[in-house]
């Protein structure tokens, strides 16, 4: 333990030199780029009422009829498809090319940028008043544009989030996450998933997912939730989420990248500010969900990589939330933090993730 102790000590002088090569670094570099971005004035306009993006690649299996269930959507509303290929090796050309003769669908293709890379671009080609983010191994269920557009027009809300089912690559339907109808007062307890949301189109006028991280749905919560001036509910799911072991969260675990889900949260903490975002107890529970969080992405990577995270999540709560009033079922952990007490740190990230607490 004294040389675990050693060791983190160095550890946290380096991460508080950037001119230094981190113990982190050293295992995973930090590349990813910033949340921020000017777009032009007329970008605003819109042009229908909702935009869907759709980036894909290599899902070919999956792909025709994920699109096919946004184009069938019924309701009164106008809608666009963007799709972006984003470099996808497989089929996924052709199948898009059965789409090209229908005016609402958009598509475009490039070169591999990952997903945050994919839905910027389609971002910078949408036309909707709401966006909405659907995975090209995902479907949508019947009448859910029309269930979020109603609640968002009737209430003049900036997000609205519908819930979801889980199917299995078999096909077998299971219960997902469903929500009460009506006003969020704690936006933080709707999952940071991407998908199931539209989003009020000014929210992303300064805003991009942050380029080349895993995790880049993590300025739902960390961003989008806290700019939102009404965020409401429906009660009905709105699509059937895809259980692929092939996904990001189940293709992470013990990876060295996983190491951005720290990455990606100390950059939007340090972006927060520019957007006019302060702390409160709402956000510090978040940053203390992501620490239970990130301590189970990255717990395959080894004690040293432990260690040196534990550090790394004590120097961000300590230059965040120090006098931040903390909940009280995140309290032991903020606590273990605050003191510097690794092995309390690690007990309870392993029995507050047994517990539910995620």
């Amino acid at each position: 333990m004294n040389r675990l102790l050693r060791e983190g000590t160095v550890a946290l002088r380096n991460l508080l030199s950037p001119r230094k090569e981190t113990a982190l670094d050293s295992i995973w570099q930090d590349t990813g780029g910033s949340c921020r971005v000017e777009r032009p004035a007329q970008w605003q306009d819109s042009s229908v009422d909702i935009s869907v993006i759709i980036p894909c690649y290599n899902n070919a299996p999956y792909l025709k009829k994920s699109i096919q269930s946004v184009l069938d959507q019924q309701g009164s509303f106008t809608l666009e498809a963007v799709v972006i290929d984003d470099g996808s090796t497989d089929e996924t050309p052709e199948i898009l090319a059965q789409f090209r003769g229908d005016p609402r669908v958009v598509l475009h293709r490039q070169e591999n940028q990952g997903h945050s890379g994919a839905r910027n671009t389609g971002l910078s080609l949408c036309h909707g008043e709401y966006i909405l983010f659907h995975d090209s191994d995902d479907t949508m269920c019947p009448g859910a544009l029309e269930a979020l557009l109603t609640q968002a027009k009737r209430q003049d809300a900036d997000i609205v989030a519908g819930g979801y089912l889980c199917v299995t690559p078999e096909g077998e339907e299971r219960p997902g996450r469903l929500f009460p109808e009506g006003q969020a007062e704690n936006p933080y307890t709707i999952p940071g998933m991407t998908c199931g949301k539209i989003f009020r189109r000014r929210l992303f006028a300064s805003l991009q997912f942050p380029v080349g991280y895993w995790y880049e749905d993590s300025i739902i919560c960390q961003i989008l939730f806290p700019l939102a001036g009404r965020v409401y509910t429906v009660s009905a799911p709105v699509f059937r989420y895809l259980l692929n072991p092939q996904g990001v969260s189940a293709a992470s675990q013990g990876q060295p990248k996983a190491l951005e889900s720290l990455y990606v949260t100390r950059r939007l903490l340090r972006e927060r500010e520019s957007f006019g975002l302060h702390h409160d107890e709402a956000s510090c529970a978040h940053f203390l969900h992501m620490v239970l969080l990130t301590y189970h992405r990255t717990r395959k990577l080894g004690k040293n990589c432990h260690y040196s995270v534990f550090l790394a999540q004590r120097q961000l709560y300590e230059t965040y939330f120090e006098n931040i009033p903390v909940m009280e079922k995140y309290a032991p952990l903020a606590a273990a933090l605050r003191k510097g007490r690794f092995r309390r740190y690690v007990w309870l990230c392993e029995t507050m993730w047994l517990g539910g607490s995620l």
